[in-house]
């Protein structure tokens, strides 16, 4: 099982030549492999778990995702709902809502009051307890 530091970064790029070079820095010098493909958008998967992902004109994203910035670094919890709790506590406010991607994983954002974002992911069943449903707006 990855450790609790395994990690998400999402790349904005302007066009699809970008985010074609960027795929093919980070195959050639880390040993990315794609793992999924759609229009405008590539992800890949390094040795130590971690996933790259480039978006580029034509992909689907919520809007809020690159408001910021065109890096956003996402981060594995044991147990999101926990997470979350921790977050509000510490003062960020969830961003869109908790999403099921697909089977055994679910992915959020949380950000400061600046619209800083940080994602937050865990794969695996839900703790029953642990999954409120927190989908408050910035």
């Amino acid at each position: 099982m990855p450790s609790p530091a395994t990690r998400k970064l999402a790349f904005r790029v302007g066009q699809a030549t970008d985010r074609e070079h960027l795929h093919a820095f980070f195959n050639a010098a880390l040993g990315a492999q794609p793992v999924y493909q759609e229009p405008g958008l590539v992800a890949c998967q390094l040795v130590d778990g971690s996933l790259l992902e480039f978006y580029s004109p034509g992909a689907c994203h919520p809007p809020y995702l690159f408001a910021q910035g065109p890096v956003v670094a996402s981060f594995r919890v044991a147990d999101l709902g926990r997470a979350l709790a921790q977050a509000h506590t510490a003062g960020l406010q969830t961003v869109g809502r908790v999403e099921q991607v697909c089977a055994g994983l679910q992915h959020c954002y949380v950000a400061v009051a600046d619209g800083v974002l940080v994602g937050l992911y865990q794969e695996g069943s839900p703790a029953p307890s642990s999954a409120p449903d927190w989908s408050w707006q910035l």
